[in-house]
């Protein structure tokens, strides 16, 4: 969570040259765990994407942790 925290901030400060135009970006992310959230990696995933798309439903531009969900709504 931290790290992806850092790499978020990290993008969001970015200033990117596109077309000889000055862009910023931003980034959400999903944070699941093994084998806290999933015994598989297919369930790790699902539900990091499921993570990812709370992220993004609720603003953008954050990292949310699976696990954090529950206590958001």
């Amino acid at each position: 969570l931290r790290k992806a925290e850092v790499i978020r901030a990290a993008i969001e400060a970015e200033v990117f040259e596109l077309a000889m135009q000055q862009v910023r970006i931003t980034a959400s992310f999903g944070i699941s765990h093994f084998p806290r959230d999933g015994k598989s990696a297919e369930a790790i995933v699902r539900q990091a994407d499921q993570a990812l798309y709370y992220a993004k439903d609720k603003g953008r531009n954050r990292v949310v942790d699976i696990a954090n969900i529950s206590h958001q709504t």
